[in-house]
């Protein structure tokens, strides 16, 4: 989807979120639903001085990716120059089990290699 501001990306995200009264409620849970509702649409209207402070902005984008709009994301994305592609939530925890035995497969060399210098002087201290 093109938006050409970022309160429209913002909406556009909030609409994959059910709407202004759920996402109030989200990021505003004492509130009321309507007058959190009333808020969210306060804070995108561009006329008005309300506004989302950016933990709420960066809230929004990570729940709206999580229903897989990624609006918000590609519209900093083409206003900052940058390229960008979501990454596949299943390939990103491959990426983490692998990193996750890599680290174990090199602590364990780690403690094989500080078994044999210590089996070649037994005079060295363990360290705790």
């Amino acid at each position: 989807m093109f938006v050409e501001s970022l309160e429209e990306a913002v909406r556009d995200a909030v609409n994959a979120l059910k709407g202004p009264k759920a996402v109030g409620v989200l990021l505003w849970p004492s509130m009321k639903a309507d007058l959190a509702g009333r808020r969210v649409c306060q804070c995108l209207d561009p006329e008005r001085d309300e506004k989302f402070d950016l933990s709420e902005v960066l809230l929004i984008a990570k729940l709206a990716r999580q229903q897989n709009c990624h609006t918000l994301m590609a519209f900093l994305a083409q206003e900052l120059d940058y390229e960008w592609k979501p990454v596949d939530p299943e390939t990103e925890q491959q990426r983490l089990m692998r990193d996750f035995i890599s680290a174990q497969k090199a602590l364990s060399d780690i403690a094989a290699r500080i078994e044999k210098r210590q089996a070649e002087n037994p005079n060295l201290r363990r360290v705790a």
